[in-house]
This record gives C-alpha cells, sequence and structure tokens, in this order.
C-alpha cells in the first residue's frame, strides 16, 4: 500500500493464490486498519516495535527503512503484526488489534 492505494507487483506472485494473499494482507492488513483506526494503531505498533524488536529491525532492514525515525520503525511493526496476524493469528498483539477492533465496533 502506498498513498492510499493497494498495489500489486506481477512478477513477485506465482500463482493465483498468490495474488490472493497478496492482496488480503494489504487491503485488510494495512489499508483496513490504517482506514478504521489511524493513529490508534500505534499504540499497539510501538509495543510490537519494542517486544518484538528483532523481527521489526529484521523487516526494516528488509525494507531500507531507518530504526531511528519512529515513523520508519512504525512501518515495520505493522508489518510484523501484519504477518503474525497471518501466521499466528492466536498472538497475543493479533488479540490486541483484535480487542481494538471490537471496541471501535461497539
Amino acid at each position: 500500500m502506498y498513498g492510499g492505494q493497494v498495489y500489486l507487483v506481477a512478477s513477485q506472485m506465482n500463482t493465483p493464490g498468490d495474488v490472493v494473499r497478496v492482496l488480503l494482507h494489504e487491503s485488510l492488513g494495512h489499508f483496513g486498519l490504517r482506514g478504521v483506526f489511524g493513529q490508534g494503531l500505534n499504540k499497539i505498533l510501538k509495543q510490537v516495535a519494542a517486544l518484538r524488536r528483532s523481527d521489526v529491525e529484521a523487516k526494516a532492514r528488509q525494507y531500507g527503512l531507518d530504526m531511528g525515525k519512529e515513523s520508519d520503525r512504525l512501518i515495520a511493526a505493522e508489518e510484523v503484526l501484519a504477518e503474525l496476524a497471518q501466521t499466528n493469528p492466536q498472538s497475543g498483539f493479533v488479540k490486541r488489534a483484535i480487542a481494538e477492533i471490537r471496541k471501535w465496533l461497539r
């Protein structure tokens, strides 16, 4: 996602399943959460950055982000949270994000 738009790069996807997975990851995992919660998501992302620091640092390196900049750190933490939601939906971070969604819905 960039500038409020979701982009898919076909050269990085080999199957229709890859397209669906990436589209859902980007549109629901990032655009949806960010669109609904805006800056409210930052509280959870800061926890992810602090408690899963090595994962966030690895993601920052992968994306060429600067861990010294809070905005970059939060981007990396958001990627880690989105991956956790895909691979480990029972994670405490994921459960807290879901709790925030439920609270917002009420």
